[in-house]
């Protein structure tokens, strides 16, 4: 029987190693072990707690991104834009936190966003609110 560890020292330890999520504390199945996620601490991160806790859906592609690296343009939709008394279009966080809530509702903080560029009208129907990755919103800035 392997002992269990989260840190194996080199490759040949992943083998014969049990490897436990630090979030789920689920155990990672051999591909993931063979090079797993690491958090800012060092510990391992299974795939299904990675995606969850460190990547982001791009509303457009929907490709998975991730949020350290990525996650700075937020778009508002008319709907959105009329709740937050704000100009429909494609923003820019430019400081954290850009969002305050409380148990029922959450609000836009203006001066945490810039806007880009104004939300394409393809694209109304289609976004209810959230992310764009980078290479979504170069393609689609307008301005």
């Amino acid at each position: 029987m392997c002992k269990t560890i989260d840190k194996p020292k080199s490759r040949q330890d992943v083998g014969c190693t049990e490897l436990l999520c630090s979030v789920c504390a689920k155990q990672l199945d051999q591909e993931q072990a063979e090079d797993p996620h690491r958090d800012e601490d060092g510990d391992i991160v299974c795939d299904e707690c990675w995606s969850e806790d460190y990547e982001y859906l791009c509303h457009l592609c929907q490709n998975l991104v991730e949020i350290e690296d990525n996650q700075k343009h937020i778009f508002v939709t008319p709907a959105l834009a009329a709740d937050q008394k704000m100009q429909t279009g494609i923003y820019r966080v430019v400081n954290l936190p850009w969002f305050s809530s409380n148990y029922f509702s959450m609000w836009i903080l203006q001066d945490a966003v810039s806007l880009v560029c104004d939300l394409p009208a393809e694209l109304v129907d289609e976004l209810s609110g959230g992310y764009l990755c980078e290479d979504c919103v170069h393609k689609h800035n307008v301005k």
